[in-house]
């Protein structure tokens, strides 16, 4: 009796099983297995912010020891970038000393013929008060085809470096200089308390993808004047340096009467922030 029981409930079960197939093959329909997911997808704006930093200056001008300054006198300059943004970021400092008609006398007292030259020598801590020649800091790569009034024909003369790697969030380039010193010219050839201003002006520009014709520029940690000469010229060439919004820092500074004036942090838009 069992076996017969068991006999008839799989065949119950293979009348269903065949029903089923007979449905599906009659038009009825069978449910897909199925999921569904969505993503969005979301990103935030960067920021290029930097200060352009003075600080032993700073302490100088408070103490006064950029007014009333005498030929062969130093005084402590020492411009830096300071990145105050997110984004890493590439900065140029550009430099404008005053140019004059004057006559240069040498450490013997000997004259030179009259001639026009910049005013100041731009020295590094450890040079003597004799050493009288420019001396940049080696981390930072002079442009020399970027800069203006190289012959000294006119009122001015700029220098253009650019420091030859990104500086990250909060870090900060080394100083282009640690200090000025004053030409050794005839005093009756300057006008007394007269203001001589060194303008310093500091640019940057983001890190990453910075394109030219052929796509993005490598940047390394040792950039060349070639490579931060072409990076230079697309920062130039967004029309947003040297105006009156300028995407930059400056620092006004005097060497003679007057305090340096406070910079203002700007972003890569030129906006005070």
């Amino acid at each position: 009796m069992k076996k017969k029981n068991v006999s008839k409930r799989k065949a119950a079960v293979i009348g269903l099983a065949a029903l089923a197939m007979l449905g599906a093959g009659a038009g009825g329909t069978l449910a897909y297995l199925t999921d569904a997911e969505n993503n969005v997808n979301t990103f935030t704006s960067g920021q290029v912010k930097i200060d352009l930093v003075e600080t032993a200056y700073d302490a100088a001008a408070k103490a006064g020891e950029n007014k009333n300054m005498t030929p062969n006198q130093e005084v402590a300059m020492d411009p830096l970038v300071q990145n105050t943004g997110i984004n890493e970021a590439i900065s140029f400092l550009k430099i404008t000393v005053p140019v004059k008609n004057v006559t240069m006398v040498d450490d013997g007292g000997a004259t030179s013929a009259p001639a026009n030259h910049e005013l100041v020598f731009f020295k590094d801590a450890a040079d003597k008060i004799t050493d009288h020649a420019n001396n940049f800091d080696k981390d930072w790569v002079q442009l020399a085809d970027k800069e203006e009034g190289t012959d000294h024909a006119g009122d001015t003369r700029t220098y253009v470096f650019g420091y030859k790697k990104a500086i990250a969030k909060d870090e900060a380039t080394t100083a282009l200089f640690d200090k000025v010193q004053v030409m050794n010219v005839l005093e009756d050839e300057l006008v007394p308390e007269a203001v001589q201003d060194i303008k310093i002006e500091a640019y940057a520009i983001q890190k990453d993808n910075i394109l030219n014709t052929e796509g993005a520029i490598e940047i390394t940690d040792n950039m060349d004047a070639a490579t931060l000469g072409e990076i230079y010229d697309i920062f130039i060439n967004q029309g947003t340096a040297g105006k009156g919004a300028q995407a930059d820092d400056d620092i006004q500074t005097n060497i003679d009467a007057q305090d340096a004036a406070t910079n203002g942090a700007k972003d890569l838009a030129g906006q005070n922030l």
